[in-house]
């Protein structure tokens, strides 16, 4: 975590970011039960570290939650590296999805060339998602159509 950290506060000076309670994360690695851990991944280059990653899986599906990547690391693709290797252990585990989060494509057109690389062809760009949306077991999806249809219902009686 260590590693990540002195990695994310290089990107952050680099590229101007806002600065992220990183502690809060650790707290919360801390606190979580070992079968629910984040998986933290760090490449490194000639023994050094070049960058990180930390993800989360639970059920079936894995989150992409924090990234960083020093100097070094850039010219390298080391981060791709990263997800290939996240991607591994998830598919390992018996996980069948992986969520890359949120980006925004005209605000940060770096993080969406980077993420539309790892997904590739069998990924797929979701542009909102809404309360329900996300839920992809059986009862994610009838909630999420019951929710659809009281909204329908509702706004029948509206306009009438």
């Amino acid at each position: 975590f260590a590693m990540f950290v002195a990695l994310a506060e290089e990107m952050r000076d680099r590229k101007g970011l806002a600065t992220a309670d990183y502690a809060e994360y650790r707290k919360i690695q801390q606190d979580l039960p070992n079968p629910l851990k984040l998986r933290i991944m760090v490449c490194k280059h000639a023994g050094q570290p070049v960058a990180a990653s930390i993800s989360s899986a639970i059920g079936n599906t894995g989150i992409y939650l924090l990234g960083a990547t020093g100097q070094e690391g850039r010219g390298m693709n080391a981060s791709y590296l990263l997800q290939w290797r996240m991607i591994q252990w998830m598919k390992s585990v018996g996980i069948r999805y992986y969520d890359l989060g949120a980006f925004n494509p005209r605000l940060n057109p770096s993080v969406y060339h980077f993420k539309l690389g790892v997904v590739g062809k069998a990924g797929w760009e979701e542009t909102f998602l809404r309360r329900y949306d996300g839920c992809f077991n059986m009862q994610g999806r009838l909630t999420m159509l019951f929710i659809k249809s009281v909204n329908l219902l509702h706004r029948a009686r509206l306009a009438h």
